[in-house]
């Protein structure tokens, strides 16, 4: 998997990383925001899709719907997986996955990934799956 980054701002620890693939005509593109603190580093996971860039830009939920299907899902968790070995961990702080959602219907799909050692938890207010590397 190629990762590319996209933006960095090194006075606050982020860093934003991108990696993207097409299926049926339909790109899909997975945003890593890596949000640095002294204690943890946590990767926070947007995806979007679609056949124009109006489309791909909207990481929230939308009237389009792609058609990359079972292969794209499939490519969007190896993509989420593989981040953290290729990100790594120099200073051996704990690590975080961290999964928005924009929908029920998309939260009750995630809920899937405690299988993968993901939970729910209440952080910053907002109810996410979170898992511990």
């Amino acid at each position: 998997m190629e990762w590319q980054l996209k933006e960095r701002d090194r006075e606050s620890g982020y860093e934003l990383y991108v990696t993207s693939k097409e299926f049926n005509g339909d790109t899909y593109v997975v945003l890593i925001s890596v949000y640095k603190t002294l204690k943890a580093d946590r990767f926070w996971v947007a995806v979007s899709s679609g056949k124009k860039r109006k489309h791909i830009d909207i990481f929230e939920d939308k009237d389009y719907k792609s058609k990359g299907g079972m292969k794209a899902l499939m490519y969007v968790k190896e993509a989420v997986f593989n981040f953290p070995e290729f990100y790594g961990n120099p200073y051996n702080k704990k690590q975080y996955t961290c999964i928005l959602w924009s929908d029920s219907r998309r939260r009750d799909i995630y809920q899937r990934l405690e299988k993968y050692g993901f939970t729910f938890v209440f952080e910053g207010g907002q109810k996410i799956l979170r898992k511990s590397l």
